[in-house]
């Protein structure tokens, strides 16, 4: 997940073969204990984790996800750009631990909305599943559109930034506590979400 606006692996940048031009770079492969730095601050320490586990637990989280930033760290004039991504991870999800949220925002004019909208959705959406009709329609659906619609909706609402404004990309994952897991995204913007299997043993729907 990632817009192209500049990160760093263990410190050094990750980058397309041209910096000029505002594309995706090759994938970089991640070690435990490595440490992305998106812009010149918030830092990411990577913990992989065994995919092939029983149960779901704080703990013990039978996937991974990882962000990546392609550096747009200048434009024609030279000016240097600032770090307007946020990223937000979360499982479970507050209160409710059959859920999690994984979400990228990138801020426009500025990163204080996509700060604020790291910090509103994840708490729109715990507001609307912690409500057991709207969970168990969930989980009997096998769908989360609805919840994911009303709390990008609220999200909206929520945010007070006249001059500002950010992309959203927000995966939600819910697990049915015997063996399937469930993955659906929504975005509003230009932000990616890419999924990937490789444990077949895990069953992803």
């Amino acid at each position: 997940m990632g817009s192209l606006n500049g990160t760093r692996l263990n410190s050094q940048p990750v980058s397309a073969s041209d910096s000029s031009l505002r594309r995706k770079s090759s994938p970089v492969q991640l070690s435990n204990g490595d440490v992305i730095t998106l812009g010149s601050t918030s830092k990411i320490v990577v913990q992989i984790v065994d995919g092939d586990v029983p149960k779901i637990s704080s703990v013990s989280i039978p996937f991974g996800v990882g962000f990546a930033s392609d550096p747009m760290t200048m434009r024609k004039g030279g000016r240097k750009l600032p770090m307007e991504d946020v990223c937000h991870c979360e499982w479970p999800l507050r209160g409710i631990p059959q859920f999690g949220v994984f979400c990228i925002f990138d801020g426009h004019g500025g990163a204080a909305a996509a700060e604020a909208a790291s910090k509103i959705m994840p708490q729109k959406l715990a507001d609307i599943l912690l409500v057991p009709e709207k969970r168990e329609e969930v989980l009997y659906n096998c769908d989360a559109a609805d919840v994911l619609r009303n709390a990008f909706r609220e999200t909206e609402a929520a945010l007070d930034y006249q001059y500002e404004g950010c992309t959203a990309t927000v995966l939600l994952l819910w697990s049915d506590l015997k063996e399937a897991l469930f993955a659906q995204c929504a975005n509003v913007g230009d932000s990616a979400c890419i999924f990937r299997n490789e444990h077949s043993s895990c069953s992803w729907r």
